[in-house]
């Protein structure tokens, strides 16, 4: 069951409409406040609570009471029964940045779990490596699981599936599992943050319930307060006691984060500021997959606005925090009056989200081997005699747009790489596309998206296409990656 309330109106009401329901022809406005979204589990001492409504929730905001704009019951069983309609799927040769929304017609969930290998010693990573194996024989049909590695770089072993069987056959036969050699402290964080970045960018756009279960011995600081349910795993004593473990006196130099009490805490704080749950001492990662899974069988989402910054404003709010002068996050409490409901839920929310220069952030999504969904893309790859026929479409719900007139206006660069099985950039395409769409053909471009055609003359090394877009106007990116089969 899908129970959705609103509780304002205007303009926001369109914003968040268009954000959520990108199919709707609704009109697309610049934003001067932004929702921030709450997903709580509610529970008692018999399990998960339901017919909870707005009126059961009390929402503050560092400390200050909220009104709750927003209310929406999600009940992933009630949903699968009332299905209609078949799960999208995309045909033979087409590419999509979003193919993942299709969990929200099934009424499923995402649940990625990410192996730090990069932050975890070789003899806990091959016994966490068989424990994962026989954990992924909890995956049912409808349960939707992306395995992630990190090592030196982010690798994705399989994007999104509900087959257990294949889950297994990946990671049991991958072949690029890293040997990590010492890799200083420092570059440690600083490759664990831009995977942390590089999964925010990837979920940030799924329709769905999302948990990210992190199996390794580092610290992913980034994870705090993050707008998805994180499960921490420490693997270092599926073995036994570390404590007793010889190999954990050199391992305490690579690592760059003590072992003991002092990080079991901090890991649950990270994992409780998410709604999440840290799973310590036991290192039970069939628990955790099994109940990121049942967490998402029955939640709420409860919804307030806060003004939307303007870009001297978020610098301010930031070079403050770096003075210790303010914060960068505000509290976030929820309260449930119910009598014996207990509510878990994310407990902070960022002021002023950190965004990284223009060049660096286009740079990334490049680097990414997880595709950005700020932008919706989809495109079909066709081979000629002698060329590559590459038409894109670029969702218009996405796109910043400006009213002049009786037209809407924007412009997006788009630019397109190619490259071999190494990575080696072959040859770049870069165009610059500028639209006036006037009020009659209004509804069909918010339909149709925007859309334009590229002509390439491929090398016989190439392996790979990667499309990236930037919206001029709203800021947003977008990123694609087609394999090129020979």
């Amino acid at each position: 069951m899908r129970r959705v309330y609103w509780v304002c109106g205007g303009i926001a009401l369109i914003l968040v409409q268009a954000l959520r329901c990108p199919a709707q022809t609704v009109p697309t406005y610049r934003a001067t406040t932004r929702l921030v979204e709450v997903s709580v589990i509610a529970t008692d001492k018999n399990g998960p609570v339901g017919d909870l409504t707005k009126d059961d929730f009390v929402l503050y905001d560092n400390g200050k009471k909220q009104n709750i704009a927003f209310f929406e019951e999600f009940s992933r069983q009630a949903l699968r029964e009332a299905a209609t309609t078949a799960p999208t799927k995309l045909a033979p040769g087409e590419f999509s940045n979003r193919s993942a929304q299709s969990l929200a017609e099934q009424g499923g969930g995402a649940v990625v779990i990410v192996f730090d290998a990069l932050n975890t010693g070789f003899t806990d990573q091959a016994i966490a490596k068989k424990a994962i194996m026989k954990t992924l024989e909890a995956v049912h049909a409808g349960d939707h699981v992306g395995i992630y590695l990190l090592g030196s770089m982010m690798s994705v072993i399989q994007d999104f599936t509900s087959d257990s069987e294949q889950l297994r056959h990946v990671v049991e036969t991958y072949a690029a599992w890293p040997d990590i050699s010492y890799v200083p402290p420092q570059r440690r964080v600083e490759l664990t943050q831009t995977a942390v970045w590089q999964i925010r960018s990837h979920l940030a756009h799924l329709p769905c319930r999302k948990s990210v279960i992190w199996i390794g011995a580092g610290l992913p600081n980034g994870l705090y307060g993050a707008d998805f349910n994180v499960y921490i795993v420490d693997p270092r004593g599926i073995a036994g006691f570390p404590e007793l473990r010889a190999e954990h006196t050199s391992m305490a130099e690579l690592v760059p984060f003590s072992w003991g009490p002092a990080l079991f805490a901090r890991e649950k704080e990270i994992a409780a500021s998410t709604g999440g749950v840290a799973f310590t001492y036991s290192n039970d990662i069939r628990g955790a997959i099994e109940q990121a899974i049942s967490d998402g069988d029955l939640t709420y989402t409860v919804g307030f606005y806060v003004p939307a910054l303007e870009e001297h404003d978020a610098m301010e709010y930031m070079r403050k925090a770096s003075l210790r002068e303010g914060s960068l996050f505000h509290k976030l409490r929820v309260e449930i009056t119910r009598p014996g409901v207990t509510a878990r839920y994310r407990q902070s929310y960022a002021v002023a989200p950190y965004q990284a220069p223009l060049e660096r952030r286009v740079g990334d999504a490049f680097l990414s081997p997880v595709d950005l969904t700020e932008l919706s893309i989809s495109a079909r790859l066709a081979r000629g005699t002698s060329t590559l026929k590459l038409p894109l479409t670029i969702g218009a719900t996405d796109l910043g747009l400006e009213t002049k007139g009786d037209s809407r206006s924007g412009a997006v660069d788009a630019i397109i790489i190619e490259r071999d099985l190494k990575g080696v950039e072959l040859s770049r395409t870069e165009r610059a596309l500028a639209f006036d769409i006037d009020e009659q053909k209004y509804d069909a471009f918010l339909k149709a998206g925007l859309r334009v055609t590229f002509d390439l003359s491929p090398q016989p090394t190439l392996a790979e296409v990667k499309v990236v877009v930037f919206d001029r106007t709203s800021g947003r990116i977008g990123s694609l990656t087609i394999p090129v089969q020979r």
